[in-house]
């Protein structure tokens, strides 16, 4: 393994730990996005400085904020990294107000709301909104029953290309199409989405993520066809050969496997989750570092992909667990 990659590993592990303690009554699938928060920043978690940010964003969002439930932890851990973690707050409140009039509720904004000011794009927020606000129509006009948050977010973000709107949902209707055996018409709108953020050739991205995820089952490992493969996505656009990028995640996923929360039958996390949360790894030593948009997009990107597994993750426990007790 690469020497950047052990480091951000080993980093992870470590931050994963302090995280774990900070919020032990947050569902551990949240844990694993907070420990790449930092990652992002080349920081380390601080217990002490995490409280406090804890008590900060308690203390500036009520009780049914989009700042609490599943974003209330990787909130925590992005206002700890602020050197005014109240400003940084309150101007995500305000940020998310904006975005709530023109998508409505979603816990998939208020990460968005913290991040959106990396964005160039930002030094005119309402015109942002707009051209988001139409992307995301046009998207919902083709799949009203899918579209949600997730895509809302993803919209913002494609309000960036110098492509029209016509061109941005026909290219993405043509990734949709191409990746119909990766998942449901959901899941693949959302890695669709991701894939057509770059301008790299649209088949040629579409056999860079077909090559990842078969690859990933060649080489023995699991991955699964539902929100996950958005992260796949995000790798698949990058300017790495498909077969280094595969080389490090089967790396990195045994390394994670002797790894506290991941080994033994109590492990928090199961063996698909463990290459995706490898894979989410791999594209942090990946992403560009510095203060330019493309790093930003990366890195929001990312961690918006991460953050929709997380909250698909915790429907499907709680809706498991339901289940159970009807039963």
């Amino acid at each position: 393994m690469r020497e950047s990659l052990k480091r951000i590993v080993d980093d992870y592990n470590t931050n994963r730990e302090v995280i774990g303690d900070c919020f032990k009554w947050e569902y551990s699938v949240v844990h694993p996005l907070c420990a790449y928060i930092y990652g992002t920043y080349g920081k380390m978690a601080d217990a002490e400085t995490i409280q406090k940010s804890k008590e900060i964003v308690k203390n500036n969002s009520g009780v049914f904020s989009s700042f609490r439930g599943s974003a209330y932890a990787p909130t925590s851990c992005l206002v700890s990294l602020s050197s005014d973690p109240e400003g940084e707050i309150r101007n995500a409140v305000e940020t998310n107000e904006l975005l709530k009039k023109a998508f409505g509720w979603s816990e998939y904004m208020s990460l968005m709301a913290l991040m959106i000011k990396k964005l160039e794009g930002s030094n005119d927020l309402d015109k942002l909104i707009s051209r988001g606000k139409e992307i995301y129509e046009a998207i919902k006009a083709k799949h009203k029953l899918v579209t949600g948050g997730a895509d809302a977010v993803m919209s913002i973000l494609l309000a960036m290309k110098n492509s029209t709107v016509e061109e941005i949902v026909t290219e993405s209707e043509f990734i949709m199409e191409e990746l119909k055996d990766y998942g449901t018409t959901g899941s693949r709108q959302v890695a669709a989405l991701v894939l057509t953020l770059s301008d790299k050739p649209a088949a040629e991205k579409c056999s860079r993520f077909k090559a990842l995820f078969e690859g990933i089952k060649e080489r023995g490992k699991k991955y699964r066809r539902d929100e996950s493969i958005a992260l796949l996505s995000s790798l698949a656009v990058m300017d790495v050969d498909t077969d280094t990028l595969l080389d490090d995640i089967c790396a990195v996923d045994d390394e994670l496997a002797d790894k506290k929360g991941y080994k033994g039958f109590t492990a928090s996390y199961d063996r698909p989750m463990r290459t995706m949360h490898s894979a989410m790894l791999v594209s942090l030593d990946y992403t560009p570092t510095g203060s330019d948009d493309e790093a930003a997009v990366s890195n929001i990107t990312a961690l918006f992909v991460v953050h929709q597994i997380i909250v698909f993750s915790i429907e499907m426990s709680i809706a498991m667990a339901n289940m159970a007790f009807i039963i």
